[in-house]
């Protein structure tokens, strides 16, 4: 029964540490903060949920993050300027447009002259300018992730140098699940409590 009871207290405490996190975080960016990209220092970034404008997604040098034919995401750089040769702000996304563009021009045409003319006839969908929205998180786990996403940028042969931010695109604050992971951790301090206090009722001679 001891085992259970403190079991329930370690549960509850991770539960309570979760559900504060993610509050922080949905209270620290309630909206995202538009920010140009000439203006954005990828080792203090303002805050985590950010519109980057002013940029340009460079799909040329993108990378796929599942390393085999089938594509589902993408690791592209943002750049001020076209014309640079070392990245700083890396987007993983899932735009099915650019998937698709990425897959026929790697995987689905056999020479290089064929990927030079469709390259030209598609130049508007190798450097996009547009808006980007994403998130970027300063968990453990987001930090083991971009550490991930860095060595695979680094062996995809992406030319990366000093901080580097990475920015999943549509990501957004976790709204709800912070108040439901405190909720559950209360709930279970207090049932916590009531057991205990069950068990020294239990122990005490009459």
């Amino acid at each position: 029964m001891d085992r259970f009871r403190f079991t329930l207290l370690a549960v509850c405490l991770v539960l309570l540490y979760l559900g504060q996190a993610d509050l922080r975080l949905f209270f620290a960016n309630t909206q995202p903060l538009e920010i140009p990209i000439t203006e954005l220092d990828p080792s203090q970034p303002p805050q985590e949920w950010m519109e980057i404008t002013g940029g340009v997604l460079d799909l040329a040098e993108a990378i796929s993050t599942s390393g085999t034919l089938e594509v589902d995401a993408l690791l592209v750089p943002l750049v001020a300027d076209p014309q640079q040769s070392s990245f700083h702000i890396l987007v993983e996304t899932h735009d099915q447009a650019m998937v698709d563009t990425f897959t026929t021009y790697y995987f689905n045409l056999d020479t290089y002259k064929e990927q030079q003319e469709f390259r030209e006839q598609n130049q508007d969908k190798f450097l996009i300018e547009r808006p980007v929205v994403g998130m970027m998180q300063g968990s453990l786990v987001a930090s083991s992730n971009q550490e991930r996403l860095r060595e695979l940028a680094e062996a995809g042969g992406l030319n990366l140098e000093g901080e580097v931010l990475f920015l999943s695109e549509g990501k957004e604050p976790p709204r709800i699940r912070g108040f439901v992971f405190l909720a559950l951790g209360l709930l279970g301090l207090w049932k916590f409590a009531t057991m205990t206090k069950k068990s020294k009722g239990a122990s005490t001679p009459s």
